[in-house]
C-alpha cells in the first residue's frame, strides 16, 4: 500500500510538471534515497562546476543562486516553509557579500567545516547566526503551539507561545553566536549541521526551558489554578 501511494505521488508530479521546483528536490521526490543523501541545506554546498577556478574573485550571482537552490532542496530540521525561504535568501546574500569564491570552494570539503578553520567559523557567525534570527523565533513559536505537554491550565496559549518565542529569540541574539560555535564542537561530536547541534545542546535547551518557566505564570488561568489547589 505505501508503495502504491508513492507511485501515485510520482505520477501526479509528472502530470502537473516540475517547473518551479529545484532540480535536486525534484529528483529527490522520485528517489527517497537521493533525498536523504542531500547534504544539510544549512551547509554552504555548491556544485563544483558552478564554482569555477577564480579563488580570489567574488561569489558570483550563479554561485549565490546555486547556494540558494541547495538550501531550498531540503527542509532543515524544525523549520517551517516560510522560515526556510527567509533563511535561504538571507544565507545566499550574506555569503555573496562576505566571502570569496575561493573561501566558498574550501568549504565544499566536509573536513574543512570544523572549529579551527577560521573560514567556516566566520561562516557560522556571519551567515548561519545572522540568518537564524527569524527562523529561531518562528520555530520556537510553532513548536510551542504544537506541544501537547504544555501546561493545560494556560488559558491563552497563543500569547503564551509568543512570550516563549520572544524570550528564546532574545537569548539567541545575546548568546547564539557563541553557542553555535561551541555546539558544533569537534568533528566527532557534530550533528547534521550547526543548527541541529545548537538545538540539541544543553545550553540552548536550558534557555528554552527557562523561557517557558518565565512565561507560564503570566498565562495560567487563575480561576482554574485555585480549583486545582
Amino acid at each position: 500500500m505505501p508503495m502504491m501511494k508513492s507511485a501515485l505521488i510520482v505520477i501526479a508530479l509528472v502530470a502537473v510538471g516540475l517547473s518551479g521546483i529545484s532540480p535536486a528536490f525534484a529528483q529527490a521526490l522520485i528517489s527517497p534515497q537521493k533525498y536523504n543523501a542531500i547534504p544539510s541545506p544549512i551547509l554552504p554546498v555548491v556544485p563544483r562546476e558552478v564554482l569555477g577556478s577564480s579563488p580570489a574573485g567574488p561569489v558570483t550571482n550563479d554561485m549565490a543562486n546555486a547556494l540558494y537552490d541547495h538550501c531550498m532542496s531540503k527542509i532543515p530540521s524544525r523549520f517551517t516553509a516560510e522560515s526556510q525561504k527567509y533563511y535561504c535568501g538571507c544565507a545566499s546574500a550574506a555569503t555573496q557579500g562576505n566571502f570569496t569564491a575561493g573561501e566558498l570552494a574550501e568549504m565544499q570539503d566536509p573536513k574543512k567545516r570544523i572549529i579551527g578553520n577560521k573560514i567556516f567559523e566566520r561562516y557560522i557567525r556571519e551567515v548561519i547566526y545572522t540568518c537564524l534570527d527569524e527562523p529561531v523565533t518562528e520555530v520556537e513559536y510553532t513548536t510551542c503551539t504544537q506541544n501537547r505537554n504544555t501546561d493545560w491550565r494556560i488559558r491563552y496559549p497563543v500569547p503564551y507561545c509568543k512570550c516563549v518565542s520572544s524570550e528564546v529569540s532574545d537569548h539567541f541574539k545575546k548568546l547564539g553566536e557563541t553557542e553555535l560555535v561551541i555546539a558544533w564542537g569537534t568533528y566527532a561530536k557534530r550533528k547534521a549541521d550547526p543548527v541541529d547541534a545548537l538545538w540539541e545542546s544543553t545550553d540552548f535547551q536550558n534557555a528554552r526551558s527557562e523561557a517557558r518557566e518565565s512565561c507560564v505564570g503570566s498565562y495560567i488561568d487563575k480561576e482554574v489554578n485555585k480549583v486545582v489547589k
